[in-house]
């Protein structure tokens, strides 16, 4: 009994031993620089290197081993031959070590789909020295992943005499990974203190002439980390900048937005960074978007501070034989970065193709199309006629006495008209537009609660409106008698108007008539309270 104690110790000795001088030849242990922002839509994101620092190898020689980098199952988006300029492979081998030959990665041991490489580590003489080496160049797609940061975990294959430093097995490749334009604090947008461009619906010439100081708008796009705007230069093994892709929906046939520039600019201080050039200075139906590119050379974009994007469009035309009017539709925007595309071919292999459109299949960086809503841009305020009627009487009651005072109005729609001669009279005064009549009526008493309004029919292009103002409280369903003044607007340009108040006995009758005024309207320039004026003009002009 006493010597079966004593073997069973001994054995398991001999039993470890065996497994140290079998299996624990070299030992490595793993380190990473990791790459400390990524996109979150990113394709071709750049991790970390992962180092590898390894022990000499003892006196029984290794065997050939295979070390499995995992990426948590992202899908990496290169390979060992692509891009050219920084294709992933083994680099910084230290001289003299793995004297068997360094370790190696190709496209076959690349698994693009689950996010694995397997490095091939030739068997290693007995007494090669130490040495290290790098894995680099790894692009990976965090599109759709949610990850707030990467880790690569590294293992080995048993029994080939090659060892990861137990706790080594795990390494930070992105530290963090981040929405690359910021939608929170600083989310696109028009310029603060702007507003969107203002044209009139209809026009008879073009380009249209807008509402003045609303001739303009100017987009802000800000990045959400430092460095997330790059120009070529400065994102390693890249085929294009880092870009923004600018759509615009709403475009009728026959319009386009002209007079666009682009600007880079420091967030916090709005001075000039960075330049940059647009795709184009027109938008139109055809080609709706415009792509921001930075400019290669000095002054390139800074990567210590955060910058924005500033776009600024400063027209609008239309093309009177082809554009529906009047248009309504606002011109809204979006934005996504760019170049847009997949993270693998659709038979997933790695896409080596680029390309000078904004789409491009291989292009690097590239991104998946995201677009951030940045509202309305442009609008369109109807090209209407205000008119003020300054004291009108009224009584709906179908039997009001004889002589009760009432308020005649006409109202004429001139547009489409042909009078002849050269010029804009060959085809008429104004483009023909159809539209109602609102009549907003004001009690003399100044309740706001007993003022009312009451809309009309559509008044054809070329007609006139003609009614009493006790018939227009009627056709509004009003029951009682109305005296104060009246705010008319037309949906339509170039209309004139008359009024005429009447009534008495045959003995004491009085007629007056008016002109209607008319007033800028309110949608195109504010009625001030400051002392600046209204725009009084007589209809007759």
């Amino acid at each position: 009994m006493t010597k079966t104690k004593f073997l069973m110790p001994l054995l398991v000795l001999l039993v470890l031993g065996m497994a140290t001088s079998a299996f624990a030849q070299t030992s490595c242990n793993v380190a990473s620089t990791p790459v400390s922002r990524a996109t979150a839509t990113g394709h071709t994101e750049q991790a970390g290197d992962l180092i590898f620092n390894c022990s000499a190898v003892g006196a029984t020689p290794t065997t050939a081993a295979t070390i499995t980098v995992s990426y948590g199952g992202v899908i990496i988006t290169n390979d060992a031959t692509y891009p050219v300029a920084r294709p992933i492979a083994i680099t910084s081998v230290t001289p003299g070590s793995f004297t068997g030959g360094p370790p190696v990665v190709t496209n076959a041991t690349i698994s693009n789909t689950t996010g694995q490489i397997v490095i091939n580590v030739p068997a290693q003489p007995a007494g090669s020295p130490a040495g290290s080496f790098s894995l680099t160049g790894v692009l990976v797609s965090l599109n759709g992943t949610g990850l707030l940061t990467l880790n690569a975990n590294v293992s080995v294959s048993p029994g080939n005499g090659v060892l990861i430093t137990a706790g080594q097995n795990v390494a930070t490749v992105i530290t963090s990974i981040q929405a690359g334009i910021n939608t929170t604090t600083a989310p696109p947008a028009l310029l603060a203190g702007t507003q969107a461009a203002l044209y009139p619906s209809t026009s008879a010439v073009t380009p249209v002439v807008p509402v003045p100081g609303r001739g303009a708008f100017t987009i802000v796009i800000t990045e959400n980390y430092i460095d997330m705007y790059r120009e070529q230069a400065q994102y390693a093994g890249a085929s294009n900048d880092t870009k923004l892709l600018v759509t615009f929906s709403g475009l009728a046939a026959g319009t386009s937005i002209t007079g666009c520039t682009a600007t880079m600019n420091n967030a916090a201080t709005g001075v000039a960074t960075a330049a940059v050039t647009l795709s184009a200075a027109t938008v139109t139906v055809a080609a709706p978007s415009l792509a921001v590119s930075i400019t290669a050379g000095a002054p390139i974009v800074d990567q210590s501070q955060i910058e924005q994007v500033r776009i600024t469009c400063t027209g609008f035309a239309i093309t009177l034989a082809t554009t529906p009017q009047p248009l309504t539709t606002a011109i809204t925007a979006t934005v996504t970065l760019a170049p847009t595309g997949t993270a693998l071919s659709a038979t997933n292999t790695v896409q080596t193709t680029t390309n000078v459109t904004e789409t491009g299949s291989g292009q690097i960086p590239r991104y998946q199309s995201a677009p951030i809503n940045i509202g309305t841009v442009l609008a369109f305020t109807p090209n209407t006629t205000t008119f003020i009627i300054p004291f009108a009487l009224g009584d709906p009651s179908t039997t009001a006495p004889a002589g009760t005072f009432d308020t005649g109005v006409a109202i004429a729609n001139t547009t489409g008209e042909t009078i002849g001669g050269t010029g804009i009279f060959a085809t008429g005064g104004a483009q023909a537009q159809a539209g109602t009549i609102t009549f907003n009526f004001f009690p003399g008493d100044g309740v706001a609660a007993n003022r009312f309004s009451v809309t009309t029919a559509s008044i054809a292009s070329g007609q006139s409106y003609v009614a009493n103002v006790s018939e227009i409280l009627r056709a509004g369903g009003r029951t009682a008698a109305f005296s104060g003044y009246i705010i008319a607007v037309a949906n339509f340009t170039n209309g004139h108007g008359m009024a005429f108040l009447y009534g008495g006995l045959a003995a004491a009758r009085i007629t007056s008539a008016t002109d209607v005024l008319t007033i800028s309207s309110p949608v195109n320039a504010a009625r001030s309270a400051f002392g600046v004026p209204i725009g009084l003009e007589i209809s007759s002009k």
